[in-house]
């Protein structure tokens, strides 16, 4: 019974610190910050593209092609397509022939080109900002001389920007007849 004195007084100073210690953290503890509600979820608006196939529409597909369309000449069996090859100039290639080894031009579309490479058709699509030519009944005639010989791989000269308009020619100044020869300026000295 000696030790039930010793036993509450230890238990009397532990309850002590640990009130001492509760009433300090709560006189020195930081002002609570606002808190701040979470920001609304972002809602993505569906895209107008991915409904394209809803009613019958054509998806439009992106390939990666060593061949871009730049126009169409949709002419029945004369009909050309200007097709830029693995970054070479704009070539003017006429229905059956060759690109280049191994790849031909199959059909000619006012959209489109179908080629054949290496026996697998690919469809060749226009630009979007290219309006298609229009269908014609005889061949271009700026084509006319390369169609009559036979000749269709030639480059086709294209420019973005328009040539200068031409300079008017400068007349020289009249000059005084007074029975002298004219005076010439002084020449340099030449060393």
């Amino acid at each position: 019974m000696n030790r039930l004195p010793l036993v509450s007084t230890i238990l009397a100073v532990l309850l002590l610190a640990a009130s001492i210690a509760y009433w300090a953290l709560q006189l020195y503890q930081p002002p609570q910050r606002p808190i701040a509600a979470p920001p609304p979820p972002v809602v993505l608006e569906p895209a107008v593209d991915a409904a394209a196939t809803l009613f019958g529409g054509q998806q439009a597909a992106v390939e990666v092609s060593n061949y871009a369309l730049t126009g169409v000449v949709s002419a029945g069996r004369d009909s050309v397509a200007i097709v830029v090859a693995e970054g070479k100039p704009p070539v003017a290639i006429k229905l059956g022939r060759e690109i280049v080894p191994g790849v031909v031009v199959q059909e000619v579309h006012p959209r489109y080109v179908m080629i054949s490479e290496g026996g697998v058709a690919k469809r060749v699509d226009l630009p979007q900002e290219v309006k298609p030519a229009a269908t014609l009944a005889a061949p271009v005639a700026g084509l006319a001389g390369a169609a009559a010989n036979g000749n269709m791989s030639e480059p086709v000269q294209t420019s973005a920007t328009p040539a200068p308009p031409p300079q008017p020619m400068q007349m020289p100044a009249p000059t005084r007849s007074t029975g002298q020869a004219p005076v010439e300026p002084p020449q340099p000295p030449q060393q």
